[in-house]
This record gives structure tokens, C-alpha cells and sequence, in this order.
């Protein structure tokens, strides 16, 4: 249930980068004293794996004025813990006290799309949007919620968007293609008098172009991207 602690049977949740976004914070950060002692013992918690105890030091930290790199530190140990509606409080205080730290603003689209508000994760990459127009980022996150709102015809000017910030990003051309193809499939119709398909080729064109595209830079996504070209190729 969101808000409550992860049961023993269920293994902790790290994220694979947060150290690094932690650091990134941290390095203009200065302090010492007794916030400073709690908030570096807490993150030596996370580190090992040991959320409760990080988020019960890193709150005492964050409540005595450590600088805001404790409170997003704090916030991936509650989200570690599965208490999104925490994590989104610290991490809406990071960008209260640091609105020009971009990876802040997609953790927060992320936490307010598991606590089941799109309007809000939406109105976060919009602001964020605003500061870095041309951020792929930015682009390839909006575009994801704009698809599960089932607006493609948006989705696919996001991430086309994305696409021309970043030509050699395969996640904004598989993107691109999924969304084609998801809206390829939503015109299909079968005509009884004609006995046959009726769909806009254009659409299904496109996805392959984009699919191709992916494959052609490599990386993570390219095995489903050549999977997809293969699949609709049929449909020629």
C-alpha cells in the first residue's frame, strides 16, 4: 500500500543512479556540525542497503536545516521504501530550494504518476519543460504520460521534439516508433464490403522508420526495436 513500509518478504527498491544525482546535488553543498554528521551517516545507510535506518537519520538531518541534497537523498529512501507520498514531499522541497536541479523534476513525475495523479506529474515536466525546452529527457517523459492519456497525435510531436534535441538518443526513436504503431493499430478497421483492412500506411511506415532508427544507434532498446520492424513488416 502506498505510504507503508516494504514487508520483509519484499526486497528493497535502489535506484540504480541515485548516487550519482545525489552527489551531483551535494557538490555545492557546504555544512558541518550536527546535520552534517546525520545526513553523512544516513547516506552511508542507503548505501548499504539500509532504507529505514537512512530515512529515519536523513529526516533528522533534513529537519535541521541540512542542505537540500539530504532532503532528496531522503526522499529516494522513502521511495525505496514505497512511500511515495513521502518522497514526494521531500523531493517538492529540493525543488522549492534548488529549481534549477532538472533530475528533481523527473523523479517527481515519476512519484506523482504511482500516487495516480497525471494532471500533476504532466504540470512538473511542464515547468520543467519551460527551463529546458530542447532537454530529450524532459521530452521523452512528458511524451510517455501523453501516450498513457492515449493523446498520440501530442505524443508523437513530444517526441519528435525529443528526437531533434538529441538525434542520437535510441529512447526518443523507439518512443517514436510505439507511438506510431500504437496509433497505426487504433485506425485499423476491417471493412465487411470490401473484405479487408482499411488502415493508413503512413502511420505504419513511420513506426518501422522510427524502430529502424533505434536499432541503427544500438543500446538498450535495440533488440525490441528490430523485433517491431520484423512484426509489422507482415503488415505490408
Amino acid at each position: 500500500m502506498p505510504g507503508s513500509s516494504a514487508s520483509p518478504r519484499e526486497p528493497v527498491v535502489l535506484r540504480p543512479d541515485s548516487g550519482g544525482r545525489v552527489r551531483e546535488l551535494a557538490s555545492a553543498a557546504q555544512g558541518t556540525g550536527p546535520a552534517a554528521k546525520l545526513a553523512s551517516q544516513g547516506w552511508d545507510l542507503y548505501g548499504k542497503g539500509d532504507l529505514e535506518g537512512a530515512e529515519r537519520l536523513l529526516a533528522q538531518a533534513a529537519g535541521q536545516g541540512a542542505p537540500p541534497w539530504v532532503s532528496y537523498a531522503l526522499g529516494f529512501a522513502q521511495a525505496g521504501l514505497r512511500k511515495p507520498a513521502e518522497a514526494l514531499q521531500a523531493w517538492e522541497r529540493v525543488r522549492a530550494a534548488a529549481p534549477e536541479f532538472e533530475p528533481v523534476y523527473l523523479d517527481l513525475a515519476d512519484v506523482y504518476l504511482q500516487l495516480n495523479d497525471a494532471d500533476k506529474a504532466v504540470q512538473t515536466l511542464r515547468a520543467a519543460e519551460t527551463r529546458w525546452p530542447s532537454d530529450a529527457d524532459v521530452l521523452n517523459a512528458l511524451g510517455t504520460i501523453q501516450v498513457r492519456r492515449n493523446a498520440l497525435g501530442e505524443a508523437i510531436e513530444t517526441f519528435e521534439r525529443a528526437a531533434r534535441a538529441n538525434p542520437q538518443d535510441p529512447l526518443a526513436f523507439f518512443n517514436l516508433g510505439r507511438t506510431y504503431e500504437l496509433r497505426y493499430f487504433a485506425m485499423r478497421r476491417f471493412s465487411r464490403p470490401s473484405s479487408r483492412w482499411v488502415d493508413n500506411p503512413e502511420f505504419l511506415n513511420k513506426a518501422i522508420e522510427n524502430y529502424e532508427a533505434c536499432a541503427k544507434l544500438g543500446g538498450p532498446y535495440a533488440d525490441d526495436a528490430r523485433a517491431a520492424v520484423d512484426r509489422l513488416r507482415n503488415l505490408r
